[in-house]
């Protein structure tokens, strides 16, 4: 992301520095775990990456996911972020046309490895 960021891609285009959040705490039900967060402060937006190596693992873990972005914005950390527009992404190295379909059916922006590669 940052390598596109940098090349002038308007799609993935960056602010700030692009990192991981996690906030492991004894109480598993409270643990935060985001992969990616990037941020655009000129548009107002803030991208939520879910990184994983299969999709069917990506896809299972989903539901996880959007807990640990909705415990982000509920932190001191992401509270700034509440008003900006959330970008939920899903990036995995290969996905079939049907998984695909499935993940933008629930709001995800899908990038493939062949994807991303694609737009450097």
């Amino acid at each position: 992301i940052e390598e596109l960021s940098r090349a002038g891609n308007a799609e993935l285009g960056v602010t700030n520095q692009i990192q991981g959040f996690w906030n492991r705490t004894e109480d598993v039900e409270k643990s935060i775990e985001l992969d990616v967060v990037a941020i655009n402060d000129d548009e107002k937006w803030v991208l939520f990456g879910n990184c994983k190596r299969s999709a069917d693992k990506l896809i299972s873990s989903i539901g996880d996911y959007e807990k640990h972005i909705d415990g982000f914005l509920k932190q001191k950390e992401g509270g700034r972020f509440a008003e900006y527009k959330h970008r939920r992404t899903a990036f995995v190295p290969e996905l079939e046309q049907s998984q695909r379909k499935l993940l933008i059916s629930r709001g995800y922006e899908v990038y493939s490895l062949s994807n991303l590669m694609g737009m450097v």
